[in-house]
């Protein structure tokens, strides 16, 4: 709907992507794929909304490994030139033909339909990510031989200036001055209940609704020590469970 705000702060970039790809170390050992980040950049500070970051390599690096076999490689490159840095994830896979190519950011449309290939939502959701961080994204693919695809992140964060419902979080490796707040006085420090310990009987129900079995279970997991989580597949199973 148009309303998607930013969250914009100065992080790393490295961390953060080794980070992501810890989450799919166990799928690339159970599959043999050679995943690996290659780089000579031992950091690479930018201002960017890490959500969103993170959910458009995250569903990049999801959609390589689904359509990419077993022991071939999967490689995140990230390279930096002037005021602008690349990240690319590039896979062995299946590949696109030119046709899927221009159609492949359209939102929820299906990458691929071949026998034995789970069915994908498609990275149409990408697309509305990059544009809203003003990144730029290239892909290049061959069938049978695989793609890649390549966001170009600019450094600075003048390029949300003209965005809307923005906020700035500072923190210790900001460009600017983080304010100090002063601590409160003793006597102005509210004094707070101690409250019984939450049982799995008292923990708020959740209900995760989605197609991909590895995100779903991620979304689950990650869920899981604050709520008591229920994970399906579709709406027909999620009124099931509801009713």
């Amino acid at each position: 709907n148009k309303k998607m705000g930013l969250t914009i702060e100065y992080r790393d970039i490295i961390i953060m992507l080794h980070n992501i790809m810890d989450n799919f170390r166990l799928l690339a050992t159970e599959k043999n794929i050679n995943f690996s980040l290659q780089t000579t950049l031992p950091s690479v500070f930018l201002w960017i909304d890490s959500d969103k970051f993170e959910k458009i390599i995250f569903n990049l690096l999801s959609n390589a490994f689904k359509y990419t076999p077993d022991n071939k490689s999967i490689t995140l490159i990230v390279m930096e030139s002037g005021q602008f840095v690349s990240i690319a994830v590039k896979d062995e896979g299946i590949g696109r033909s030119k046709v899927k190519v221009r159609s492949i950011f359209v939102l929820f449309t299906t990458v691929s339909k071949e026998k034995d290939m789970q069915p994908s939502s498609g990275i149409g959701l990408v697309n509305e990510l990059v544009k809203k961080l003003h990144v730029e994204i290239q892909v290049e693919s061959e069938v049978k031989k695989g793609s890649v695809f390549k966001l170009v992140l600019h450094k600075g964060k003048e390029i949300y200036a003209q965005d809307k419902n923005v906020e700035y979080i500072l923190n210790d490796t900001s460009e600017e001055q983080e304010t100090v707040l002063a601590e409160p006085e003793q006597n102005d420090k509210i004094s707070l209940p101690d409250m019984p310990p939450a049982t799995k009987e008292t923990l708020v129900k959740v209900m995760v609704v989605e197609d991909n079995a590895e995100l779903r279970q991620f979304i689950c997991d990650i869920l899981s020590g604050t709520y008591r989580v229920v994970g399906v597949a579709d709406g027909v199973m999620a009124m099931d469970k509801i009713d």
